[in-house]
């Protein structure tokens, strides 16, 4: 990246903006997603999957939230391209994938960490009371375990890249480490927040973005539900950008990610703490909106924080 580029102030306020501008565009744009949609549904057998079209009466409904949530991510990633000269994504993302001595030790490290984490989270479930317990073929688990693997390292590198390499390192840039962390780690709590379903029925409906934007913020019509979930992502933003602090790389960070993604899925087709309040530990599909996780992650974070510096170079050369 050339000079007058690196002294270029506001890089912060760029990434920002464009993250809400793809925001925008998407709840602005929800209307004539929903009137596309409606031209190939329900003809279009693999589309009617995918938004889990169901018949009511003489006519239909569909899950517009599942496809609308798919459509930000598209959209964001042509956002990015369409950027990539305002902002220096390029720059950002080889300097946190440099592949210094030791890289591969610090991503097994990462997901040998979250590993540790979700079995100490399954134990304590394991011992406060009665679980329902999961019964899979064979089959079955070596298509999950491959699903979750390739999963977890595209979720771990894509994820990390943006929101550590790119978000968290512009703001740090622009306004201090400090802000950097908690502004970066909200952010990334927030954007993770968007789920929900909205099942809507066919016609012409220009404003149903803001219907949209409803639903990804109140699961099943709960704040409290989306609440608890903005607790635990934030603290898992602000231990993902501690990690790429005392690193100086993304590595660490991506394979906590890649192997919280992984390991918690697997728990998940195990058993289900189906009789335990959910605001204890969580729900069946994210793990970290309960307090339970929220005490395990702050753990993790206090020891990320006070880890010597020499402690990170010997895991790097173990």
């Amino acid at each position: 990246m050339s000079t007058a580029v690196m002294r270029t102030r506001g890089l912060a306020w760029r990434v920002t903006g464009l993250v809400l501008l793809t925001l925008a565009v998407g709840v602005a744009g929800a209307g004539v997603l929903k009137a596309g949609l409606e031209r190939a549904l329900p003809s279009t057998t693999w589309l009617a999957r995918a938004v889990e079209l169901r018949q009511v009466g003489d006519t239909y409904d569909y899950d517009l939230g599942r496809v609308s949530r798919r459509v930000l991510v598209a959209l964001l990633l042509v956002v990015l391209v369409a950027t990539r000269h305002a902002v220096p994504w390029g720059w950002f993302t080889r300097r946190g994938l440099t592949r210094h001595r030791g890289w591969q030790r610090l991503w097994l490290v990462g997901g040998a960490a979250a590993g540790a984490l979700v079995l100490v989270f399954s134990v304590l479930i394991l011992l406060g009371g009665p679980v329902r317990w999961l019964h899979q073929t064979p089959g079955r688990w070596a298509s999950y375990l491959l699903q979750y693997a390739v999963g977890g390292v595209l979720v771990g590198l894509v994820e990390e890249i943006f929101f550590r390499g790119m978000v968290f390192r512009a703001m740090a840039r622009d306004w201090g480490v400090r802000c950097g962390v908690l502004i970066s780690s909200l952010l990334f709590a927030v954007l993770h927040c968007i789920s929900g379903s909205l099942r809507v029925s066919p016609g012409w409906e220009p404003m149903v973005g803001l219907r949209l934007l409803v639903a990804y913020f109140t699961d099943g019509g709960s704040v409290w539900a989306d609440g608890r979930l903005l607790v635990g992502l934030f603290l898992l933003g602000c231990l993902q950008a501690v990690l790429y602090l005392r690193t100086g790389s993304l590595w660490a960070g991506s394979g906590f990610h890649a192997g919280l993604y992984f390991f918690s899925k697997v728990m998940k087709k195990v058993y289900r703490p189906d009789a335990f309040p959910r605001w204890l530990v969580g729900d069946a599909v994210f793990v970290v909106s309960g307090v339970l996780a929220w005490a395990l992650l702050a753990a993790l974070l206090a020891l990320a924080v006070r880890a010597p510096r020499t402690w990170w170079r010997t895991a790097r050369r173990a």
